[in-house]
């Protein structure tokens, strides 16, 4: 006789999600009505066994509703286990029935139950059929065993699924418009582009992936503004006006652009333009208040356009997410206002569930700093009350790096594997995969400089870390690569120095500065780190290019190259300066190479960090 591994039995958990744009939920007369689901949820299941789950449910649609989608998860309905299997339909208008099933393997931890959960209308874990969901009452027929969920839970289960689906619809076909575009089909083009927006209409959760696809018309990519500026000519539509006003955005937000004034009115121009001809496409918002956000020379503010756009689109998180970007301290705003806006904006979650998680933010930013301060404790705690509202991956990741500094490794694991369910090609998570042991690798590192012997007697204390420039071009092609770079490499510095037992100048302090005397972060000069070394209090400035990183593909090899100083604000001598080079050997490619270059950095860091020591502290 066979042994089953486990007498322990459970039952499944199946969600019942209805996507909703636009109130469509709640037009009079909808119903769903569910009228069988297998196997019977009173009956208990054997753990690790293939099971065939089934739901059929009965509907009468007045107004089309969009899609419904059968979620079968693993784990109580509130906690943070992965999805197992889902299955997606389309309900049509008029009525009719729909059978959605799958076979998908048993879990072998925890209690599972059977849910229905309609978006924008609640929630409620059924173990009953033939139970009707009528929109135009707002309310349930409940049969005595429907089990209520706590509202907040509610809330954070439903933002967690909605970023699990943003997820699941990969990356826009970048390589297709590229290909599109160069062959000037614009027709073709403008019929892909208004698929995408016709798919946001009825999934909110879409929207994630039409920003992206906007996106691609970046200068960095294979994109030809003459051939954004033919599209524009002879086609004139929101599509078109759209595209080129993201790539001029984009090419002003280079750090090496100096036309960047001009370049921002043209690319305001452009999108205000597609709004006016279509006010329903949200991307145009998006980057209107992100160039609001980096120069006051428009002739429009950030709260304008969000205004604008919560008319013409209530359910809309990635304009909201802009805008309370734009509402931080680091720009001249407060908690208190990102607060205020957080709440006011949770209030549509009924419409977009990751509107919930927005009130995340003001302890996320928390977090950021004390990450930057390497204050881990600190960080830790301002993430985990962040992520009570619903989860981020940039915030479960940065928590997993904490984690890891201070020896807590099951802690650490548990937030990579949290990471792996939303999103499997994440390079963090990837890295840290068995197949991957970056410990083990052979970094080779060396570090060629000098110290000024005199440097205890010139009463240093404090250091501004002047914005990292890099000149490396395949970052100039991926500008949110290059900003990854950056602020990674600033952190590192700021932790070394403060690891030397030095203060250094607040980031966002530096930020305003250079934003308030209108000064380019690139290009800085011993004179002009001395300036702004006098007008932020300064005793030091450190300047620090990276003149080479990439893969030597014929070597199987990672490099990095840092050529970093340190000057005195008060004469301009160099106090230190060091040029860094470091690679390592490997055939590990793909998915894992800004963690790789991220582990050289460090180790080149280090290296910089003992010889200082030495010096400072003989």
């Amino acid at each position: 006789m066979k042994c089953l591994r486990a007498s322990l039995l459970l039952l499944p958990l199946i969600l019942i999600y209805i996507p909703c744009n636009a109130g469509l939920c709640f037009a009079e007369g909808n119903t769903i009505k569910v009228v069988e689901i297998q196997p019977d949820p009173f009956l208990p299941l054997v753990l690790s066994s293939e099971v065939h789950f089934m739901v059929k449910v009965e509907y009468n649609m007045v107004d089309p509703l969009g899609d419904i989608t059968v979620i079968i998860q693993k784990g109580e309905f509130g906690g943070v286990d992965p999805i197992i299997a889902s299955i997606r339909k389309v309900v049509p208008k008029g009525s009719g029935s729909i059978v959605l099933e799958q076979t998908a393997r048993v879990p072998e931890t925890r209690v599972l139950k059977v849910a229905t959960q309609i978006l924008g209308f609640g929630t409620t874990i059924i173990n009953h059929t033939n139970d009707t969901l009528d929109f135009k009452e707002y309310s349930v027929i409940k049969p005595y065993n429907i089990v209520l969920v706590n509202p907040n839970i509610q809330q954070v289960e439903m933002s967690n699924l909605s970023l699990k689906r943003s997820y699941s619809f990969g990356g826009p076909q970048r390589f297709k418009i590229e290909e599109l575009l160069a062959k000037r089909d614009f027709q073709s083009l403008e019929q892909l582009l208004e698929q995408m927006l016709r798919q946001y209409k009825i999934d909110t959760q879409y929207e994630g992936y039409l920003q992206q696809a906007y996106e691609s018309f970046s200068p960095f990519y294979e994109i030809a503004l003459r051939d954004l500026d033919l599209w524009v000519s002879t086609r004139g539509s929101y599509i078109s006006f759209c595209a080129r006003g993201v790539y001029k955005a984009l090419q002003a937000s280079s750090v090496f652009e100096k036309n960047k004034h001009q370049l921002y009115l043209d690319a305001s121009n452009d999108l205000q333009t597609s709004i006016k001809k279509n006010p329903s496409l949200m991307p145009a918002y998006t980057w209107l208040i992100k160039i609001a956000t980096k120069t006051s020379d428009v002739p429009f503010t950030a709260i304008e356009i969000l205004k604008q756009a919560e008319k013409n689109d209530p359910s809309t998180f990635n304009v909201r997410y802009e805008y309370m970007m734009s509402l931080k301290p680091a720009f001249g705003g407060s908690y208190e206002k990102m607060n205020v806006f957080s709440v006011q904006a949770a209030k549509y979650a009924n419409l977009n569930p990751l509107l919930w998680s927005l009130q995340g933010e003001v302890d996320a930013d928390r977090a950021d700093n004390s990450y930057r301060d390497d204050n881990c404790a600190a960080a830790i705690k301002y993430y985990t009350a962040a992520l009570k509202f619903g989860d981020r991956t940039s915030w479960l990741k940065n928590r997993a790096y904490c984690y890891e500094r201070l020896g807590q490794n099951n802690e650490a694991r548990a937030d990579f594997e949290r990471i792996r369910y939303y999103n499997l090609q994440d390079n963090a998570v990837v890295a840290r995969s068995p197949l991957v042991d970056l410990s083990t690798m052979n970094y080779q590192v060396k570090e060629n400089g000098y110290v000024d012997p005199k440097i205890n007697t010139y009463n240093i204390h404090s250091y501004v870390v002047l914005p990292v420039e890099h000149h490396v071009e395949f970052l100039d092609a991926r500008p949110w690569e290059g900003q990854r770079v950056i602020k990674r490499n600033t952190d590192k510095i700021e932790l070394m120095m403060l690891r030397l037992g030095h203060e250094c100048v607040e980031r966002a302090k530096l930020e305003a500065l250079l934003r308030e005397q209108k000064l380019s972060q690139t290009g800085l000069t011993i004179e002009k780190a001395q300036y702004v070394g006098k007008l932020i209090n300064a005793d030091a400035a450190i300047i620090t290019t990276i003149p080479g990183m990439g893969i030597h593909h014929s070597q199987s090899a990672y490099f990095v190259d840092i050529d970093i100083k340190a000057v005195s604000v008060s004469t301009g001598q160099i106090l230190w300066k060091s040029l860094l080079k470091g690679f390592v050997v490997t055939e590990l490619f793909g998915n894992d190479y800004e963690v790789v270059l991220d582990n050289i950095e460090t180790k080149l860091y280090e290296l910089l960090e003992r010889k200082l020591n030495e010096k400072m502290h003989p």
